[in-house]
């Protein structure tokens, strides 16, 4: 079930990321984009609560209305040097 609409945003890090980084916490300083955190978090399987925080989140789609719009089938591919994302748009029943 759907509470909220899906969207897709991607983020940009160092490039020695996987080099420096061997934690579930991203320090602020590894994000190359510096926007506004986004907070939330989820439920764990034995339903504790998990906070997470992320900076540096470029938003593609910025769909608000769960019953029209929600992003799914993501797929990415490489196109000589650029990145290209398709995607299908699906309301909650179609």
């Amino acid at each position: 079930m759907l509470n909220v609409s899906r969207n897709i945003g991607f983020v940009r890090v160092v490039k020695n990321f996987k080099d420096i980084n061997s934690s579930a916490v991203i320090s602020d300083d590894l994000m190359l984009d510096k926007t506004s955190p986004e907070e939330g978090g989820f439920y764990t399987f034995n339903g504790g609560w998990t906070h997470q925080r992320n900076v540096g989140v470029n938003w593609v789609t910025n769909f608000n209305d769960v019953e029209n719009l929600n992003v799914t089938r993501l797929k990415s591919c490489k196109l000589n040097s650029e990145t290209v994302l398709i995607y299908e748009q699906w309301t909650r029943n179609d």
